[in-house]
C-alpha cells in the first residue's frame, strides 16, 4: 500500500501532491507532453466530496457533467460537477482514483492548494496524524 509521510503545520494542514486529468485518462495521461500539472490537495475532513478549483478544471479541460446546489460555508450555491481521474503522486508510484465526480470551488490564485481532498477519498485511505506534527497517508 503506497504511502506519503511527512511533517505538517496545523495552520497549513496536510497537503498532498495530486494531478487531475480527464476521466478515463488515468496514468497514461502522465505521459502527455506537456504533462499535466502537479498541484497540492488539502486533506479536508470537513468536505464530504473532493473538490477542484474551477481554474484547475478549466486548464485541465475537465468535462462538466452537471450543476448542483451545494451547501457550503457560504450557504447554498450552484456548483459545477466534473468527471475526473485523480492521481495521488506517491513517491514511488502514482495511484489513480478513476472516474470520480468532483465539485468545483473558487480558489484564490495565491492559495497553497487547488484541490480539497474530501471524505470520499479519505474513507478509502488510512490517515494517521500524530501530535508531533507528522502524518502518514496510505491509499
Amino acid at each position: 500500500m503506497p504511502c506519503i509521510s511527512g511533517a505538517f503545520r496545523v495552520a497549513d494542514g496536510i497537503l498532498l501532491p495530486v494531478t487531475v486529468v480527464q476521466s478515463g485518462g488515468g496514468v497514461d495521461a502522465l505521459k502527455l507532453q506537456p504533462s499535466p500539472p502537479i498541484v497540492y490537495g488539502l486533506v479536508d475532513l470537513g468536505a464530504s466530496h473532493t473538490c477542484v478549483s474551477t481554474s484547475l478544471a478549466e486548464c485541465t479541460c475537465l468535462e462538466q457533467v452537471s450543476m448542483i446546489r451545494v451547501r457550503g460555508v457560504h450557504g447554498l450555491a450552484p456548483t459545477p460537477q466534473y468527471a475526473a481521474d485523480l492521481i495521488v503522486r506517491f513517491e514511488s508510484i502514482p495511484v489513480v482514483l478513476p472516474r470520480m465526480t468532483v465539485l468545483g470551488f473558487a480558489s484564490d490564485a495565491q492559495s497553497s492548494y487547488q484541490i480539497l481532498i474530501g471524505r470520499d477519498v479519505i474513507s478509502r485511505s488510512t490517515l494517521i496524524i500524530s501530535r508531533d506534527g507528522r502524518f502518514t497517508f496510505r491509499l
